[in-house]
């Protein structure tokens, strides 16, 4: 209530900018009722008189009013004239309105103007981009396609040319020299895929003769909320010749299909037992844990598809792998089907806690792969009685007296001699995973990870 209230008396933000553009637009007409004295070579003489004036040091806003007047005064000098535009033949009829002049303003002092249908954005651009052209350093009309990248340079081009300035349209299929002469233009028409990735290209080139732009000094975007937020969410990428070739096809193919074939080695050995306990009551489950591992390793299986037919075996095989999905066992299932696993047993006399290294000279997997390197072990003893952890000097004697021949041989046994089972994955060849599991007879405890 309060809101629509206090917009009655101060009126809407695009109320209050037009009231604000207002004497901006008054004075453009001022300078445009001045102009209309002056000959066709005085008019097209205000090109260079503007261009003199930036060079001793005005701006371009200070030349605005004066140079939308040029423009639209010589919009008023073309109508009734006509040229061919994308292949038809169209007379001129537009001088701007005071509505053009005032998103010409919007445009140079780079703002957005929003404008319906109709309502002559093509031609509101043609006095921001005169403005900004006349220093020579280039200006850019930014829009969807090609089609209207070549209508309006076209079209608007006439414009331009009358006053003395040069057109660059940027099409598809433009060859670089082609795209060179274009930039060099004073007002160069374009899509945004094309300016976006000449500049892409320009900054990929070795050599500044292969660029062909030649600077950003100002541009006007067509269909802002198309280019700048639509399309934006596709980036333009451009990709070049590398240095390297990165083709690892011919040296990957023979390891990969060595890993496939020892995979399916593995799911049909895994299978074969699957069938087998399947056969029995009392091994049905276990069957049912080797069938998930089956669908885990290789779910496109023949013989496992051919026995996923029958409905009631399927729906128990699923009925398990959700058992041990919410237990979260699966991924030690996963671990005991990895592929040929070479176990090797240590003796290995621990006779404190602490970091001990073991240098393996060379050791033979079930797969003929072999291993070597050094590894530690992290040794923690957590004694759970006296007669626990590593041996003592502090040892009672009447306790060793009284040992009988089985104790001497528990004590000989619990001298810290910790029995280590080595599981070394065999599919690497180097810098295998290892893991260390083990204890020894009293208690020990093993802790750590074999590298």
């Amino acid at each position: 209530m309060f809101s629509r209230f206090l917009t009655r008396i101060v009126g809407t933000k695009s109320e209050r900018e037009v009231k604000r553009l207002a004497p901006e637009v008054a004075r453009v007409n001022e300078f445009f009722e001045g102009l209309s004295g002056l000959s066709d070579d005085e008019l097209k003489g205000k090109t260079d008189e503007f261009r003199r004036r930036l060079a001793e040091g005005e701006t371009e806003d200070d030349l605005m009013h004066e140079a939308f007047a040029v423009v639209k005064e010589t919009c008023r000098r073309l109508v009734g004239s006509s040229w061919d535009v994308v292949g038809h033949e169209t007379e001129w009829q537009m001088v701007p309105f005071d509505v053009q002049v005032m998103g010409a303003i919007i445009l140079h002092r780079g703002e957005i103007a929003e404008m319906a249908t109709g309502e002559g954005k093509t031609l509101a651009a043609t006095m921001p981009l005169y403005l900004n052209a006349v220093s020579g350093k280039g200006a850019h009309l930014v829009t969807v396609n090609d089609y209207l990248v070549k209508r309006d340079a076209e079209w608007m081009g006439r414009v331009y040319e009358w006053l003395g300035l040069t057109i660059g349209c940027i099409q598809t299929g433009q060859t670089p020299e082609e795209r060179r002469v274009q930039y060099g233009a004073d007002i160069t028409y374009g899509t945004n895929n094309e300016f976006g990735f000449d500049y892409l290209r320009d900054n990929m080139s070795v050599r500044l003769e292969d660029r062909v732009q030649r600077g950003h000094n100002y541009a006007i975007v067509d269909e802002v909320d198309s280019v700048l937020i639509d399309e934006a969410r596709t980036p333009l990428i451009i990709s070049g010749v590398v240095e390297h070739s990165t083709h690892m096809f011919d040296r990957l193919k023979a390891p990969v299909q060595k890993l496939v074939r020892k995979q399916t080695q593995l799911v049909n050995s895994i299978l074969d037992e699957a069938e087998g306990l399947l056969e029995d009551d009392d091994t049905r489950y276990e069957g049912l844990v080797k069938l998930v591992q089956v669908t885990r390793g290789a779910p496109k299986h023949r013989r496992l598809m051919r026995l996923m037919e029958d409905p009631s075996l399927k729906s128990q095989v699923q009925r398990t792998e959700a058992e041990l999905m919410r237990d979260k066992l699966l991924s030690e299932l996963d671990e005991d089907a990895c592929l040929g696993r070479a176990h090797i047993d240590l003796e290995v006399n621990v006779e404190s806690a602490g970091t001990y290294y073991l240098v393996m000279d060379t050791w033979v997997g079930t797969d003929s792969t072999e291993y070597s390197g050094a590894y530690y072990l992290e040794v923690d003893f957590e004694a759970s009685d006296a007669d626990s952890g590593p041996p003592t000097d502090g040892g009672s004697d009447s306790d060793a007296d009284s040992d009988t021949d089985a104790d001497s041989d528990a004590d000989s046994d619990s001298d810290s001699d910790a029995h280590i089972g080595l599981i070394i994955g065999s599919t690497g060849e180097e810098g295998c995973g290892c893991e260390a599991v083990g204890k020894n007879g009293n208690g020990g405890g093993l802790m750590g990870l074999l590298l």
